[in-house]
């Protein structure tokens, strides 16, 4: 859609992208002139039974590091989610020119990343395509996570950047290949050492000219230690990635295994200052180095140069 056409009650104001399950646009609520992100189901999409019932859980789904969904709609044939607008840009596109980000502000993305997917997971909610492009990042740090809840399949192209032939990046676990199974932590956990591994490296640590390329050469070659390709790499940080990334068997197990080993490598980096009380209705236990359970989060700043 152009740029100043009307869908339902929203006036659309640009394109964002498209992904598989249609396309996303940046658009404003007539009735009290809201920002919102828009995402217009293709066909096939609209008909899914599956739909309804994720946005309904979606809709209830409150944490300060989800991209809150506000509504389902319908406009004609076509179904529709409107989320809050976010500002700032993908992690994507910070990867995709080139960034290495420090491994301490890193690990605390990841951190943010997780305890939502946790929170989701809790409403009975998964992500069953996470990869950079769903991480928000905006202007002050503050982290937030789209397309939780979202019917999505993995294609066979999880994330293409504009890289040489040979580079496309791939973040989902190997054994994703064989079967979909987006509620299972430990391919979850994988998938965010995928990501981390790209923050702190500057590659993904599965790439290839197509899909099947990337996974002959993990078959054939595993993935290269973290620290060989970044020699700098704390030590501590490229042992969780190793954890993260091992063979399914020998992975870390799940959510909260994760977020615990992050709070205690990073201990007081991860303290937050906001003194906001959680949304949610029953706090959770914080974990070690967190101020605050699970629906608090605040900018993301570099508490030391050495991050």
């Amino acid at each position: 859609m152009p740029a100043g056409a009307k869908f339902g009650r929203f006036r659309v104001l640009g394109a964002i992208g498209q992904d598989s399950t249609g396309y996303l646009y940046r658009a404003r609520q007539e009735e009290g002139n809201r920002l919102v992100a828009l995402r217009v189901l293709d066909g096939d999409r609209s008909k899914d039974t599956r739909v309804v019932e994720l946005a309904d859980r979606a809709v209830r789904l409150r944490h300060k590091n989800v991209q809150q969904c506000l509504l389902l709609g319908r406009q004609g044939k076509s179904r529709y989610f409107a989320f809050e607008y976010t500002p700032g840009s993908s992690l994507r596109r910070r990867l995709e020119r080139g960034e290495t980000m420090k491994p301490y502000r890193s690990l605390r993305v990841i951190w943010r990343v997780a305890r939502a997917l946790r929170a989701a997971g809790r409403k009975g909610l998964a992500h069953g395509d996470l990869r950079p492009s769903s991480i928000q990042i905006s202007a002050t740090g503050t982290v937030k996570v789209s397309g939780i809840g979202m019917p999505l399949e993995v294609s066979g192209e999880f994330e293409r950047f504009q890289a040489p032939r040979g580079s496309i990046p791939f973040y989902a676990a190997p054994e994703e290949m064989k079967d979909r199974n987006p509620s299972d932590e430990r391919r979850t956990v994988f998938t965010l050492g995928a990501i981390l591994y790209h923050m702190v490296t500057g590659q993904a640590p599965l790439f290839g000219d197509t899909l099947k390329e990337a996974m002959l050469r993990y078959a054939d070659h595993g993935i290269e230690p973290a620290e060989r390709v970044n020699p700098k790499l704390p030590r501590p940080v490229a042992l969780l990635l190793a954890r993260m990334l091992a063979p399914y068997s020998h992975r870390m197990e799940g959510l909260d295994a994760l977020i615990q080993a992050i709070g205690e490598l990073a201990g007081t980096r991860l303290a937050e200052r906001s003194g906001t009380a959680p949304e949610a209705a029953t706090p959770e236990s914080t974990e070690p180095g967190a101020a605050q359970p699970d629906g608090v989060a605040e900018p993301i700043t570099d508490s030391s140069a050495a991050a």
